[in-house]
């Protein structure tokens, strides 16, 4: 019994607990939202990805983004990106900068008012976007076809608008894009050239 006790307290010696795997791994971990930021970062501004066609499928993400295309703006980014063989998921994320409160508050208003600047509406007063928002499954074909009815006039004027809206923005998010993807392209190219010369003095 003394034999098993004393065996059992030199099994227990400071370096075998010392060795032991820590208890909180997770602790030391990243928090989530930094990590769900950084994969949205690297999957928008992927690093072996030509810069031209990251630039490219995030202009035409933001572009379909931003247009009036009620529900189908993911549908059509992927077919057009397929279509022209562009990296998809680039595109994609870059479109859902049209969420409903920047479409309502924020491009469609500035669509709207840029829109009837080109080509002016009659006077007669219409709430152009309120019935857009208002807009679902049950009244489309009501609303459509007024849209192309009697409020024709302020619809083509809007889509002007929301056209050179999308362009402005677009061009804006794929420069950037363009920008950020050298960087990342160069430090990427750096880091290689350092690799390989720590193998090259090893060797």
């Amino acid at each position: 019994m003394r034999f098993s006790l004393l065996s059992l307290q030199t099994m227990q010696t400071p370096d075998s607990i010392s060795s032991a795997p820590p208890k909180n791994r997770r602790a030391n971990k990243e928090p989530r939202n930094v990590r769900v930021r950084r994969y949205i970062y690297n999957q928008l501004f992927p690093k072996r990805q030509s810069p031209l066609k990251v630039s490219l499928a995030v202009f035409i993400g933001i572009f379909i983004g931003i247009l009036p295309t009620w529900g189908i703006a993911v549908l059509l980014t992927i077919i057009i990106l397929g279509f022209l063989k562009l990296p998809k998921l680039p595109g994609v994320l870059a479109s859902f900068v049209a969420t409903p409160p920047t479409q309502f508050f924020i491009f469609y208003p500035i669509g709207l008012w840029l829109g009837s600047k080109i080509l002016p509406p009659p006077d007669k007063p219409v709430q152009l976007i309120e019935e857009i928002r208002s807009m679902n499954l049950s009244n489309f074909t009501e609303k459509f076809a007024w849209l192309f009815g009697s409020a024709r006039e302020y619809f083509i004027s809007f889509i002007v608008g929301m056209v050179i809206v999308a362009i402005l923005v677009a061009f804006i998010g794929a420069l950037l894009t363009w920008f950020i993807m050298n960087v990342r392209r160069k430090k990427l190219l750096k880091q290689r050239e350092l690799r390989r010369l720590k193998l090259k003095t090893k060797s």
